[in-house]
């Protein structure tokens, strides 16, 4: 069986040329021009994946959205593309900026299908915790080494979810001298946080993308643009405490922004433990006019590098201040690791312990 599509859009036809060639003969593609055919289509269809523009010539689509999830197909999932604002009770399953690139969107989406393909197939993988569980993992990015440096990340879930995500990338052709990524530490650690780290990691792609890209000068507009988009997508009040960054190895600096992520841990030359460096800063989700800064560090003498959720950091002090521990992990324990100027392919993981 074929899985199905729906794409229900006010003009599909572009949107549904762009599916169509990233899922070739994987799926079929059905359309539906306005909120009451696309109802109609997914009762009649029964698609695996639905997409909706909120702009639709008749039915607001977070209407039409709700509707959906409240007669649900089974094994479904509705992806929502947001252009004002999210009510609180707009039901969806994946909500998107409909500033999105399509490439983002259609990751997720052969992420889900293949999802779908397991469970429907296989029929060994659950709904609910298991689900979300599984799609944070097939998240994470792959580990990277280079002769300029190393990266790699800890991403260990409190109870299988976690509402921690970090995301890296490098592309050794095109740009061979930046290391782009962030970290984020959602609120929770349960199926309902799952959907804030979906919109949280997708907001921080677009936005890192569009510096990567030149459409944003600087990481503190980053911050400012996704904490502007979260807020903008999300109804009811949540914070996400974040950091992203970017390595330029032929300059040989570092920028970051944090927002509401407290400390980098730096190990310089000639140095055997971590030194945490505090930053203060707004949060992302806090306010929207909050503003950020960017922050620059010479990379000439430092090794090493730690991002951290505060589930990491909080151990860091804990047993640096003494105290007597009534867990032996209370947390998400989320970090990203950059070894600088190190060629070995080997983990590099028990000097963060050392930290």
């Amino acid at each position: 069986m074929i899985p199905k599509i729906l794409l229900i859009k006010d003009v599909p036809a572009p949107m549904a040329g762009k599916m169509g060639k990233v899922f070739g003969d994987d799926a079929e593609i059905v359309t539906a021009e306005s909120g009451l055919s696309g109802i109609f289509a997914f009762q009649r269809e029964k698609p695996w994946l639905t997409v909706i523009d909120e702009n639709l010539p008749d039915v607001s689509g977070l209407s039409v959205s709700t509707i959906l999830k409240d007669t649900e197909v089974e094994n479904s999932i509705i992806y929502l593309l947001v252009r004002t604002h999210v009510l609180e009770n707009t039901k969806a399953d994946r909500l998107y900026d409909a500033k999105t690139s399509p490439s983002i969107l259609m990751e997720q989406m052969k992420r889900d299908l293949s999802f779908l393909h397991e469970k429907i197939e296989g029929g060994d993988t659950n709904d609910g915790l298991e689900y979300a569980s599984y799609q944070q993992m097939k998240m994470l990015p792959s580990f990277i080494y280079e002769k300029e440096f190393s990266i790699e990340y800890v991403f260990s879930a409190f109870d299988k979810l976690s509402g921690d995500s970090v995301n890296f990338w490098y592309d050794k052709k095109k740009d061979p001298s930046h290391l782009y990524g962030y970290l984020f530490d959602c609120e929770g650690h349960n199926v309902s946080s799952f959907g804030q780290v979906g919109s949280a990691w997708m907001l921080l792609r677009k936005s890192m993308e569009e510096y990567q890209g030149g459409d944003l000068s600087s990481l503190a507009d980053v911050m400012g643009e996704v904490n502007q988009d979260y807020i903008h997508l999300t109804p009811i009040k949540s914070l996400v405490p974040s950091i992203a960054f970017c390595f330029d190895f032929k300059e040989k600096v570092m920028r970051f922004c944090t927002a509401g992520i407290p400390y980098v841990f730096f190990r310089r030359k000639g140095e055997t433990v971590y030194s945490p460096q505090t930053y203060s800063s707004s949060i992302i989700g806090y306010e929207k006019e909050s503003s950020f800064e960017e922050q620059t560090v010479n990379l000439e003498d430092v090794e090493d590098i730690i991002f951290t959720s505060d589930g990491l950091s909080d151990l860091f002090s804990d047993h640096q201040g003494g105290e007597v521990l009534e867990s032996a992990k209370h947390d998400d324990v989320s970090a990203i690791h950059v070894h600088i100027s190190h060629p070995s392919r080997h983990s590099d993981s028990a000097r963060i312990l050392e930290a």
